[in-house]
Protein backbone atom coordinates (compact mmCIF):
# COMPACT_ATOMS: atom_id res chain seq x y z
CA UNK A 1 0.00 0.00 0.00
CA UNK A 2 3.00 2.66 0.59
CA UNK A 3 4.07 2.16 -3.31
CA UNK A 4 0.55 3.57 -3.73
CA UNK A 5 1.58 6.77 -1.96
CA UNK A 6 4.41 7.41 -4.37
CA UNK A 7 1.71 8.53 -6.84
CA UNK A 8 0.00 10.75 -4.48
CA UNK A 9 2.09 13.88 -6.08
CA UNK A 10 1.40 13.03 -10.13
CA UNK A 11 -2.58 12.80 -9.30
CA UNK A 12 -2.40 16.63 -9.05
CA UNK A 13 -0.80 16.73 -12.22
CA UNK A 14 -2.18 17.23 -15.49
CA UNK A 15 -2.97 13.95 -17.06
CA UNK A 16 -4.56 12.02 -19.75
CA UNK A 17 -5.89 8.34 -20.46
CA UNK A 18 -5.55 6.42 -23.59
CA UNK A 19 -9.39 5.51 -23.06
CA UNK A 20 -11.93 7.97 -23.86
CA UNK A 21 -15.18 7.53 -23.95
CA UNK A 22 -15.98 7.01 -27.78
CA UNK A 23 -19.96 6.38 -28.17
CA UNK A 24 -21.48 9.87 -29.43
CA UNK A 25 -24.97 9.38 -27.93
CA UNK A 26 -25.56 8.74 -24.67
CA UNK A 27 -29.55 6.75 -22.90
CA UNK A 28 -30.74 8.76 -19.84
CA UNK A 29 -31.49 6.85 -17.21
CA UNK A 30 -33.40 8.69 -14.05
CA UNK A 31 -32.51 6.84 -11.05
CA UNK A 32 -35.62 8.29 -9.31
CA UNK A 33 -35.89 5.95 -6.64
CA UNK A 34 -32.23 6.53 -5.84
CA UNK A 35 -32.87 10.37 -5.96
CA UNK A 36 -34.40 13.10 -7.99
CA UNK A 37 -31.53 14.54 -8.68
CA UNK A 38 -29.32 12.07 -9.85
CA UNK A 39 -29.21 10.82 -13.38
CA UNK A 40 -26.34 8.38 -15.33
CA UNK A 41 -25.49 8.70 -18.46
CA UNK A 42 -24.41 5.26 -20.00
CA UNK A 43 -23.71 3.79 -23.28
CA UNK A 44 -24.17 0.07 -23.66
CA UNK A 45 -22.34 -2.03 -26.63
CA UNK A 46 -21.85 -5.56 -27.74
CA UNK A 47 -19.51 -7.28 -29.70
CA UNK A 48 -18.94 -11.11 -30.44
CA UNK A 49 -15.88 -12.76 -32.03
CA UNK A 50 -14.88 -16.48 -32.67
CA UNK A 51 -11.23 -17.95 -33.60
CA UNK A 52 -10.05 -21.44 -34.39
CA UNK A 53 -6.38 -22.20 -33.77
CA UNK A 54 -5.00 -25.44 -34.91
CA UNK A 55 -0.77 -26.30 -34.23
CA UNK A 56 0.11 -29.69 -35.10
CA UNK A 57 3.43 -29.34 -33.11
CA UNK A 58 2.38 -28.41 -29.96
CA UNK A 59 -0.90 -30.33 -30.13
CA UNK A 60 -3.04 -27.34 -30.22
CA UNK A 61 -6.37 -27.51 -31.11
CA UNK A 62 -8.42 -24.43 -29.70
CA UNK A 63 -12.51 -22.75 -30.77
CA UNK A 64 -12.94 -19.80 -28.80
CA UNK A 65 -16.02 -17.86 -28.89
CA UNK A 66 -16.44 -14.81 -27.10
CA UNK A 67 -19.28 -12.55 -26.51
CA UNK A 68 -18.22 -8.59 -25.00
CA UNK A 69 -20.12 -6.04 -23.61
CA UNK A 70 -19.09 -2.56 -22.81
CA UNK A 71 -20.92 0.28 -20.54
CA UNK A 72 -19.40 3.68 -20.36
CA UNK A 73 -20.99 5.58 -17.51
CA UNK A 74 -20.93 9.65 -17.52
CA UNK A 75 -21.67 9.94 -13.81
CA UNK A 76 -21.07 13.58 -13.63
CA UNK A 77 -19.02 16.15 -16.27
CA UNK A 78 -15.69 14.98 -14.71
CA UNK A 79 -16.20 11.39 -13.59
CA UNK A 80 -16.58 8.63 -16.37
CA UNK A 81 -16.60 4.75 -15.27
CA UNK A 82 -15.73 2.08 -18.32
CA UNK A 83 -16.58 -1.51 -17.53
CA UNK A 84 -15.42 -4.37 -20.73
CA UNK A 85 -16.55 -8.06 -18.80
CA UNK A 86 -16.82 -10.86 -21.55
CA UNK A 87 -17.92 -14.16 -21.22
CA UNK A 88 -15.68 -16.66 -22.99
CA UNK A 89 -17.04 -20.33 -24.58
CA UNK A 90 -13.38 -22.35 -25.25
CA UNK A 91 -13.28 -26.03 -26.28
CA UNK A 92 -9.86 -27.87 -26.55
CA UNK A 93 -6.21 -28.20 -25.46
CA UNK A 94 -4.20 -24.88 -24.78
CA UNK A 95 -0.77 -24.07 -26.00
CA UNK A 96 1.49 -26.81 -24.58
CA UNK A 97 -0.09 -27.85 -21.47
CA UNK A 98 -2.45 -30.88 -22.84
CA UNK A 99 -5.23 -30.23 -20.50
CA UNK A 100 -8.63 -29.18 -21.35
CA UNK A 101 -9.30 -25.28 -22.10
CA UNK A 102 -12.27 -24.08 -19.79
CA UNK A 103 -14.63 -21.48 -20.30
CA UNK A 104 -14.94 -18.20 -17.55
CA UNK A 105 -16.20 -14.85 -17.29
CA UNK A 106 -13.40 -12.52 -17.79
CA UNK A 107 -12.64 -8.71 -16.83
CA UNK A 108 -11.15 -7.22 -19.97
CA UNK A 109 -10.90 -3.64 -17.87
CA UNK A 110 -13.30 -1.89 -15.83
CA UNK A 111 -12.27 1.37 -13.79
CA UNK A 112 -13.30 5.58 -13.10
CA UNK A 113 -12.05 8.10 -14.83
CA UNK A 114 -11.71 11.46 -13.24
CA UNK A 115 -10.83 14.55 -15.65
CA UNK A 116 -10.50 17.36 -13.57
CA UNK A 117 -9.54 19.97 -16.13
CA UNK A 118 -9.29 19.42 -20.06
CA UNK A 119 -6.95 17.37 -21.37
CA UNK A 120 -6.06 15.56 -18.10
CA UNK A 121 -7.16 12.22 -16.33
CA UNK A 122 -6.84 9.84 -13.72
CA UNK A 123 -7.89 6.03 -13.23
CA UNK A 124 -8.44 3.95 -10.86
CA UNK A 125 -9.28 0.22 -11.36
CA UNK A 126 -8.15 -2.63 -13.14
CA UNK A 127 -6.98 -1.50 -16.69
CA UNK A 128 -6.27 -2.74 -19.50
CA UNK A 129 -2.33 -2.94 -20.36
CA UNK A 130 -2.79 -3.13 -24.32
CA UNK A 131 -2.22 1.10 -24.63
CA UNK A 132 1.60 0.11 -24.12
CA UNK A 133 1.38 -1.68 -27.61
CA UNK A 134 4.01 -3.87 -26.00
CA UNK A 135 3.37 -7.32 -26.88
CA UNK A 136 6.58 -8.35 -26.26
CA UNK A 137 6.74 -6.98 -22.36
CA UNK A 138 2.17 -7.31 -21.11
CA UNK A 139 -0.41 -8.53 -23.63
CA UNK A 140 -3.76 -8.10 -23.39
CA UNK A 141 -4.27 -8.19 -19.26
CA UNK A 142 -6.21 -5.67 -17.20
CA UNK A 143 -4.04 -5.07 -13.90
CA UNK A 144 -5.78 -3.16 -10.48
CA UNK A 145 -3.76 -0.12 -11.40
CA UNK A 146 -3.56 3.73 -10.16
CA UNK A 147 -2.75 5.63 -13.32
CA UNK A 148 -2.43 9.19 -14.13
CA UNK A 149 -1.37 10.94 -17.34
CA UNK A 150 -1.30 14.19 -19.39
CA UNK A 151 -1.80 15.19 -23.35
CA UNK A 152 -0.65 17.86 -25.00
CA UNK A 153 -2.01 18.47 -28.73
CA UNK A 154 -1.34 21.29 -31.20
CA UNK A 155 -2.14 21.16 -34.85
CA UNK A 156 0.16 18.75 -36.00
CA UNK A 157 1.49 16.53 -33.31
CA UNK A 158 0.73 15.73 -30.16
CA UNK A 159 2.67 14.24 -26.90
CA UNK A 160 1.05 11.97 -24.13
CA UNK A 161 2.35 10.88 -20.80
CA UNK A 162 1.07 8.39 -18.20
CA UNK A 163 2.42 6.87 -14.73
CA UNK A 164 1.20 3.79 -13.86
CA UNK A 165 1.69 2.11 -10.52
CA UNK A 166 -0.10 -1.44 -11.20
CA UNK A 167 -0.39 -4.86 -8.88
CA UNK A 168 0.84 -7.56 -12.03
CA UNK A 169 -1.91 -10.01 -11.01
CA UNK A 170 -3.76 -10.57 -13.72
CA UNK A 171 -7.78 -9.96 -13.39
CA UNK A 172 -8.85 -10.92 -16.65
CA UNK A 173 -10.81 -14.06 -15.30
CA UNK A 174 -12.06 -14.31 -11.64
CA UNK A 175 -10.17 -17.55 -10.76
CA UNK A 176 -7.56 -17.20 -8.33
CA UNK A 177 -4.49 -18.83 -7.01
CA UNK A 178 -4.21 -20.55 -3.81
CA UNK A 179 -0.64 -19.37 -2.89
CA UNK A 180 -0.08 -16.47 -0.29
CA UNK A 181 2.37 -14.28 -2.07
CA UNK A 182 4.11 -11.22 -1.41
CA UNK A 183 2.14 -8.53 -3.25
CA UNK A 184 3.83 -8.10 -6.89
CA UNK A 185 4.86 -4.60 -8.39
CA UNK A 186 4.67 -2.92 -11.63
CA UNK A 187 5.98 0.56 -12.17
CA UNK A 188 5.84 1.88 -15.56
CA UNK A 189 6.08 5.39 -17.41
CA UNK A 190 4.76 5.83 -20.94
CA UNK A 191 5.62 8.50 -23.56
CA UNK A 192 3.99 8.54 -26.79
CA UNK A 193 4.40 11.01 -29.39
CA UNK A 194 2.99 11.84 -32.67
CA UNK A 195 3.70 14.38 -35.70
CA UNK A 196 1.81 15.02 -38.76
CA UNK A 197 3.91 17.38 -40.71
CA UNK A 198 1.80 16.18 -43.91
CA UNK A 199 -1.74 14.42 -45.29
CA UNK A 200 1.10 11.80 -46.92
CA UNK A 201 3.09 10.83 -43.75
CA UNK A 202 3.13 10.56 -40.06
CA UNK A 203 5.47 9.90 -37.35
CA UNK A 204 4.96 8.25 -34.39
CA UNK A 205 7.02 6.78 -31.41
CA UNK A 206 6.39 5.51 -27.44
CA UNK A 207 8.74 4.83 -24.71
CA UNK A 208 8.03 2.87 -22.07
CA UNK A 209 10.44 2.56 -18.67
CA UNK A 210 9.05 -0.46 -16.86
CA UNK A 211 9.82 -2.20 -13.23
CA UNK A 212 8.83 -5.77 -12.32
CA UNK A 213 8.97 -6.39 -8.49
CA UNK A 214 7.77 -9.16 -5.83
CA UNK A 215 6.87 -11.85 -8.62
CA UNK A 216 5.43 -14.90 -6.75
CA UNK A 217 6.48 -18.42 -7.34
CA UNK A 218 3.22 -19.17 -9.15
CA UNK A 219 4.62 -16.62 -11.96
CA UNK A 220 7.97 -17.91 -12.09
CA UNK A 221 6.71 -21.65 -12.07
CA UNK A 222 4.15 -20.41 -15.11
CA UNK A 223 6.85 -18.63 -17.06
CA UNK A 224 9.29 -21.22 -16.99
CA UNK A 225 7.37 -22.80 -19.11
CA UNK A 226 7.46 -20.44 -21.97
CA UNK A 227 11.29 -19.31 -21.99
CA UNK A 228 12.30 -17.31 -19.04
CA UNK A 229 15.67 -18.58 -17.11
CA UNK A 230 13.70 -20.16 -13.73
CA UNK A 231 15.46 -21.66 -10.72
CA UNK A 232 13.32 -23.92 -8.20
CA UNK A 233 10.30 -25.91 -9.05
CA UNK A 234 6.62 -25.33 -7.27
CA UNK A 235 6.63 -22.95 -3.94
CA UNK A 236 10.01 -22.53 -4.26
CA UNK A 237 10.86 -21.61 -7.95
CA UNK A 238 12.31 -17.87 -8.69
CA UNK A 239 13.24 -15.97 -11.75
CA UNK A 240 16.87 -16.08 -12.12
CA UNK A 241 16.95 -12.40 -13.21
CA UNK A 242 15.69 -9.02 -12.13
CA UNK A 243 13.18 -7.31 -14.83
CA UNK A 244 13.13 -3.66 -15.15
CA UNK A 245 14.20 -1.67 -18.90
CA UNK A 246 12.67 0.05 -21.10
CA UNK A 247 10.22 -1.10 -24.49
CA UNK A 248 10.28 1.27 -27.69
CA UNK A 249 8.01 1.29 -30.62
CA UNK A 250 8.99 4.32 -33.36
CA UNK A 251 6.75 4.07 -37.20
CA UNK A 252 6.09 6.00 -40.13
CA UNK A 253 3.00 5.87 -42.32
CA UNK A 254 2.92 6.87 -45.70
CA UNK A 255 -0.19 7.11 -48.28
CA UNK A 256 0.81 5.98 -50.98
CA UNK A 257 -2.79 6.10 -52.93
CA UNK A 258 -5.61 7.79 -52.48
CA UNK A 259 -7.05 5.45 -49.71
CA UNK A 260 -4.01 3.17 -49.07
CA UNK A 261 -1.57 3.80 -46.19
CA UNK A 262 1.95 1.92 -45.54
CA UNK A 263 3.43 1.57 -42.09
CA UNK A 264 7.08 0.55 -41.28
CA UNK A 265 7.97 0.07 -37.91
CA UNK A 266 10.35 -1.11 -35.21
CA UNK A 267 9.92 -2.27 -31.60
CA UNK A 268 12.59 -3.44 -29.27
CA UNK A 269 12.78 -4.59 -25.38
CA UNK A 270 15.83 -4.28 -23.01
CA UNK A 271 15.64 -5.95 -19.60
CA UNK A 272 18.39 -4.40 -18.09
CA UNK A 273 18.10 -7.11 -15.04
CA UNK A 274 19.85 -9.94 -17.33
CA UNK A 275 22.80 -10.47 -19.46
CA UNK A 276 23.24 -9.28 -22.80
CA UNK A 277 22.71 -12.53 -24.48
CA UNK A 278 19.07 -12.95 -22.77
CA UNK A 279 17.67 -9.75 -22.52
CA UNK A 280 16.85 -7.98 -25.92
CA UNK A 281 13.96 -8.64 -28.19
CA UNK A 282 12.75 -6.82 -31.34
CA UNK A 283 10.18 -7.26 -33.92
CA UNK A 284 10.43 -5.12 -37.20
CA UNK A 285 6.73 -4.55 -39.48
CA UNK A 286 5.01 -3.48 -42.51
CA UNK A 287 1.47 -2.94 -42.38
CA UNK A 288 -0.76 -2.08 -45.43
CA UNK A 289 -4.19 -0.27 -44.76
CA UNK A 290 -6.80 0.76 -47.94
CA UNK A 291 -10.08 1.04 -48.57
CA UNK A 292 -12.17 -0.03 -51.77
CA UNK A 293 -14.93 2.58 -51.73
CA UNK A 294 -17.55 1.72 -49.18
CA UNK A 295 -17.31 -1.68 -49.50
CA UNK A 296 -14.59 -3.24 -47.79
CA UNK A 297 -11.47 -2.17 -45.70
CA UNK A 298 -8.09 -4.61 -46.08
CA UNK A 299 -5.58 -4.58 -43.38
CA UNK A 300 -2.69 -6.77 -43.59
CA UNK A 301 0.57 -7.29 -41.51
CA UNK A 302 4.13 -8.97 -41.55
CA UNK A 303 6.49 -8.70 -39.10
CA UNK A 304 10.16 -11.00 -37.91
CA UNK A 305 10.66 -11.09 -34.39
CA UNK A 306 13.24 -11.95 -32.24
CA UNK A 307 12.70 -12.42 -28.51
CA UNK A 308 15.02 -13.61 -25.95
CA UNK A 309 14.54 -15.78 -22.81
CA UNK A 310 14.92 -12.88 -20.21
CA UNK A 311 13.34 -9.92 -21.69
CA UNK A 312 10.29 -9.87 -19.56
CA UNK A 313 8.51 -12.06 -17.36
CA UNK A 314 7.07 -14.21 -19.91
CA UNK A 315 3.94 -14.91 -17.74
CA UNK A 316 2.14 -11.50 -18.72
CA UNK A 317 3.50 -11.29 -22.39
CA UNK A 318 2.02 -12.42 -26.05
CA UNK A 319 1.24 -15.93 -27.08
CA UNK A 320 0.93 -14.81 -30.09
CA UNK A 321 4.72 -14.83 -30.58
CA UNK A 322 5.14 -17.57 -28.63
CA UNK A 323 6.43 -15.97 -25.19
CA UNK A 324 9.94 -15.57 -24.62
CA UNK A 325 13.17 -17.26 -26.29
CA UNK A 326 11.52 -17.38 -30.01
CA UNK A 327 11.85 -16.37 -33.50
CA UNK A 328 10.20 -16.25 -36.28
CA UNK A 329 7.38 -14.60 -38.47
CA UNK A 330 4.15 -13.26 -38.98
CA UNK A 331 1.49 -12.79 -41.21
CA UNK A 332 -1.97 -11.38 -40.96
CA UNK A 333 -4.59 -10.77 -43.25
CA UNK A 334 -8.22 -9.30 -42.17
CA UNK A 335 -11.04 -7.86 -44.17
CA UNK A 336 -13.80 -5.04 -42.69
CA UNK A 337 -17.20 -5.04 -44.33
CA UNK A 338 -19.05 -1.76 -43.42
CA UNK A 339 -21.78 -2.98 -45.02
CA UNK A 340 -21.96 -6.25 -42.76
CA UNK A 341 -20.34 -4.56 -39.95
CA UNK A 342 -18.05 -7.16 -39.27
CA UNK A 343 -14.22 -8.57 -40.07
CA UNK A 344 -12.75 -12.10 -40.84
CA UNK A 345 -9.18 -12.38 -40.96
CA UNK A 346 -6.32 -14.89 -40.35
CA UNK A 347 -3.08 -15.46 -38.69
CA UNK A 348 -0.14 -17.79 -39.42
CA UNK A 349 2.85 -17.42 -37.40
CA UNK A 350 6.18 -19.79 -37.34
CA UNK A 351 9.09 -19.79 -34.63
CA UNK A 352 11.35 -21.56 -33.27
CA UNK A 353 13.44 -21.69 -30.28
CA UNK A 354 16.21 -18.79 -29.86
CA UNK A 355 18.80 -21.34 -27.57
CA UNK A 356 18.30 -24.07 -29.86
CA UNK A 357 20.35 -26.27 -28.28
CA UNK A 358 18.87 -25.71 -25.11
CA UNK A 359 15.50 -25.31 -26.15
CA UNK A 360 14.06 -23.93 -22.60
CA UNK A 361 10.91 -23.09 -24.30
CA UNK A 362 7.98 -25.00 -23.67
CA UNK A 363 6.77 -25.00 -27.15
CA UNK A 364 9.85 -27.10 -28.09
CA UNK A 365 11.18 -27.19 -31.80
CA UNK A 366 9.69 -25.17 -34.88
CA UNK A 367 6.30 -24.41 -34.62
CA UNK A 368 4.04 -23.69 -37.28
CA UNK A 369 0.56 -22.10 -36.04
CA UNK A 370 -2.42 -20.98 -38.03
CA UNK A 371 -6.10 -18.76 -36.64
CA UNK A 372 -8.96 -18.29 -38.18
CA UNK A 373 -11.01 -15.10 -37.16
CA UNK A 374 -14.54 -13.41 -37.37
CA UNK A 375 -15.93 -10.37 -35.18
CA UNK A 376 -18.54 -8.12 -35.37
CA UNK A 377 -17.87 -4.65 -34.15
CA UNK A 378 -19.36 -3.14 -31.25
CA UNK A 379 -23.11 -2.26 -31.64
CA UNK A 380 -25.08 -0.22 -29.58
CA UNK A 381 -27.83 -2.23 -27.58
Amino acid sequence: MKKFLYLLPFWLVPSFVQAQLQGSHFYKVDMAEISSNFKVDSVWKAHIEASMLRNNESRERLMKVRLHGQFDLELSPSLTAKFEPYLVMTEGEIQSRFTRAESVIEMRQGFLNWSYWEGSSFQLGAINQSYLNAPLLVANHAFLSALAGHLHIKDNYEVQTILQLSMPSTVNNFRRYSEIADTSYLTSLFVYGEWLPSHYYSFRGHVTGFHFTQLPAFMAYESKLYGNTVTGVGSSARFAYSYYGTNFDISSQFKVHRSTYVSLGYNGILNIGAPMDRAWGERIYIVTDSSVGSWFKLYSRMEWFYNNSDTAPAYFNSEVYGHNDRKGILVEVKTFLPKGNFEIGARFVRSEPVRAAVLASALGSRQNAFQLFISSRYLAL
